[in-house]
């Protein structure tokens, strides 16, 4: 690895044209979320690489000896060894439907690749469409949910492993340890690996986390050997992370929600979805009332640079 943090992006859509002109591409739009953590490197401190997975189907070369799907094209120039990170962006595109969206054949290949070395390539990050990709490369389905739609700020609870990901979202609510413990004590005989939680469980001593969504497809199950980090009576597989061998080292992490959303990028796409008759003009109109309610983007932010620097 190069001192300077790399991080690969693989880009699976392009914004609105209001969006692209107001925020960029998701390539901007992903550096700027990990360049305002608090936790980022110096000013031009790390590199954040986009591979067009949809037009171009061009992805990092993977390494000697691992055969990379057929149906797409290797950037020999930037190997994936050569990042500390590797993300997957969202897309509009439903991540079941290949019909539709051939491009989701040879991803779901190569991230099936990528998540069954155990060494040498980097670590994961997967965002809304990146969480269900990495769900299927996973063995795990991805459809329709039939409770509908999350758009812009919505809560979610974070599990026992969820509260250990993001200490900063349990000390900034003031639960601490007794937290932890209270959620430990709930979840005996079951635990997060493997399973789901009860949705409907709700404890005393909640820590809820806030971030901006925009989805009606969910995982339906939790992959085996993961961990469920954040759940909520929509979406039980609101995240989950999986740990590098017995460590309590992350190799990656998922989430629904999208912290690299700003109040102006859910409200352009919630207006475009209104407006073609996507979402009733009734969740249009509740999504506006919470545009600026405070989401918790910056967090996930901060969770990516401890993931590089191996301490979480």
């Amino acid at each position: 690895m190069s001192t300077k943090p790399r991080i690969a992006l693989l880009v699976c859509d392009t914004p609105l044209p209001n969006v692209l002109a107001t925020s960029g591409d998701y390539t901007a739009i992903f550096t700027r979320l990990l360049a305002n953590s608090s936790l980022a490197p110096p000013a031009d401190g790390f590199e954040l690489d986009g591979f067009d997975v949809v037009n171009k189907r061009i992805y990092p070369a993977l390494p000697d000896g691992v055969e990379a799907p057929s149906d797409c094209t290797i950037d020999s120039e930037r190997p994936l060894a050569a990042y500390d990170i590797l993300m997957l962006s969202g897309s509009k595109a439903s991540a079941y439907n290949e019909t539709a969206d051939p491009w989701i054949t040879p991803l779901v290949k190569y991230m099936s690749t990528v998540l069954s070395k155990k060494e040498g390539l980097p670590k994961v990050v997967g965002i809304c469409f990146g969480h269900q990709i990495i769900a299927r490369a996973l063995g795990c389905t991805v459809g329709v949910n039939p409770k509908g739609w999350e758009i812009g700020p919505t809560p979610i609870r974070l599990t026992q492993v969820g509260r250990e990901v993001f200490p900063d979202l349990v000390q900034a609510a003031g639960q601490g340890s007794t937290a932890v413990a209270s959620d430990a004590r709930a979840g005996e005989g079951g635990g997060d690996a493997g399973g789901i939680p009860s949705a409907s469980r709700k404890e005393a001593s909640e820590v809820v986390m806030s971030i901006n969504q925009m989805h009606r497809d969910h995982v339906l199950e939790l992959p085996s050997g993961t961990e469920l980090i954040a759940e909520n009576d929509i979406s039980e597989v609101q995240g989950f992370v999986l740990r590098e061998g017995g460590s309590k080292t992350l190799r990656l992490l998922t989430l629904q929600g999208h912290p690299e959303f700003t109040p102006s990028v859910v409200g352009l796409i919630a207006e475009a979805r209104a407006e073609n008759g996507v979402i009733s003009k009734e969740l249009y109109e509740d999504v506006r009332r919470r545009l600026e309610d405070k989401t918790d983007g910056n967090a996930v932010a901060d969770v990516v640079w401890r993931m590089v620097r191996a301490e979480v």
